[in-house]
């Protein structure tokens, strides 16, 4: 099972769903629409929803991917579901607490409400791609949050919105195939 969280100004998409079901042919792909307005609310719902998910999938591996502020999600929920998967992030927003603030309408309460799920721990094994020509998260702050538990791969590409999935194929087929199971 792949479950692909989008960012802030992202959704879930069709040719994002026939991508990933390629990189594992029989495998369920779940891309919940989120809510990044009712943090919350929508993070509370997901947690029900995925564990049914998971639970429904107890054969299959599961892979967390998340994009932006979608990899902040993964990687909360492959550790709330203490599994030990591959998780693969795309320019991660670690600090969504701060970044939102540049967002109209996002107060810091708001924001601050992401503060519950960080985690603290990282143990799960996780690649995480970052655009060098990234400028929305903090480049040098996701190396250093990531440099004992993670392969790095810097990449030079669009900048924050990945789009080249295709290009990076062997990515994503290596951190599901070296997958363990939940």
């Amino acid at each position: 099972m792949i479950i692909y969280f989008h960012g802030f100004y992202g959704s879930p998409k069709k040719e994002r769903e026939e991508f990933f079901k390629t990189i594992a042919d029989s495998t369920e792909y779940y891309e919940p629409k989120i809510d990044y307005q009712n943090p919350v609310e929508s993070i509370e719902k997901l947690k029900e929803a995925l564990r049914e998910k998971i639970e429904n999938n107890k054969d299959d591996t599961v892979m967390f991917v998340g994009s932006s502020l979608g990899g902040f999600l993964a990687e909360f929920f492959a550790h709330y579901f203490r599994c030990e998967p591959k998780i693969v992030l795309i320019n991660p927003s670690m600090k969504p607490y701060e970044t939102l603030l540049k967002y109209d309408g996002y107060t810091q309460e708001k924001a601050n409400s992401f503060l519950a799920y960080r985690v603290g721990n990282r143990r799960a094994q996780t690649t995480v791609i970052l655009d060098n020509k990234d400028d929305v998260i903090d480049l040098d702050y996701t190396r250093t949050l990531f440099a004992d538990s993670s392969h790095i791969i810097d990449i030079y590409e669009d900048g924050h919105r990945f789009s080249k999935y295709e290009k990076y194929r062997h990515i994503f087929e290596q951190a599901y195939n070296n997958l363990i199971e939940c």
